[in-house]
This record gives structure tokens, C-alpha cells and sequence, in this order.
């Protein structure tokens, strides 16, 4: 949030339930990492969720839905991932996301995330993953 709070943004509610999505999601990805042509906004089938290859070209509905499929959160979620095989800290995290232009877009509302007004926000980090989901509906 203090990013976003140095480039004129708001910052965005924690969200518990987001949270929990991305707490389940980072442990998915650690139990079960993706592989080709799957990405990091994949889930596995191991879990109470509905399997999702995402591939990066279309049928990103299958990741967008998994905050309404495991909580209660009324809206759909978009997830920006990290993935690194050395450890890793928060700054490190962000340093990557700051430079790639898909994951910064997200953060800072720019190109055709520029329309979408943040109102919810959870984290997750485990392992070699970390995961922030972002909403546009409030959690209740």
C-alpha cells in the first residue's frame, strides 16, 4: 500500500476473504506447482476447488471465480503470482512486480486495469510463491 500511497493511489481494504483464496492458492502452488502449458494462476485438482489450467490467453474465468467458489466474497478476484527458487523477501517481491509491466498494471490501476477501482485486497506467501488477489467489491 505505501506503493501505491507514493504514486497518488489509495490504499486498498485487506480482505479476509481474498486473504484466505490467497493463503489456499500459494499452498496449491506449493504442494502442486503448475506445469506447461499451465501458469501460476493455475489451480490443481487436489483441492475443494475446481481444477484450472490458465494459460495466459483466455479462460482467465476460472481464476477470476475462485474467490466466489471458496468464500463468500461476491465478486470475482484478479490475481497477480511469484514464483522464485531462492528465497526471497517482500521488497523482492515487489522489486519483480514493479518491473513487469502485466503484474505493475494491476498494482497501479494502469492500461485496461485503469477502469477497475480496487476495494479489497489479500496476500499470501508460502514456500517459493507469493500471491495478491485483488477485488472491486468491498468484503463483508
Amino acid at each position: 500500500m505505501e506503493y501505491r500511497q507514493s504514486r497518488g493511489l489509495p490504499s486498498i481494504p485487506l480482505s479476509e476473504s481474498l486473504s484466505r483464496v490467497a493463503a489456499l492458492h500459494v499452498r496449491d502452488l506449493e504442494l502442486h506447482p503448475p506445469s506447461e502449458p499451465c501458469n501460476l494462476h493455475s489451480w490443481s485438482k487436489y483441492g475443494p476447488w475446481k481444477s484450472c489450467c490458465y494459460r495466459g490467453r483466455g479462460g482467465a474465468e476460472c481464476m477470476w471465480r475462485k474467490p466466489g467458489e471458496l468464500t463468500s466474497y461476491s465478486g470475482n478476484g484478479y490475481e497477480i503470482a511469484f514464483y522464485s527458487s531462492v528465497p526471497f523477501t517482500l521488497d523482492d517481491v515487489l522489486e519483480a512486480w514493479k518491473d513487469g509491466s502485466a503484474h505493475h498494471a494491476v498494482i497501479v490501476n494502469k492500461g485496461k486495469w485503469a477502469r477497475m477501482e480496487w476495494k479489497a485486497v489479500g496476500v499470501g506467501m508460502s514456500g517459493s510463491y507469493a500471491v495478491v488477489w485483488f477485488g472491486m467489491e468491498p468484503d463483508r
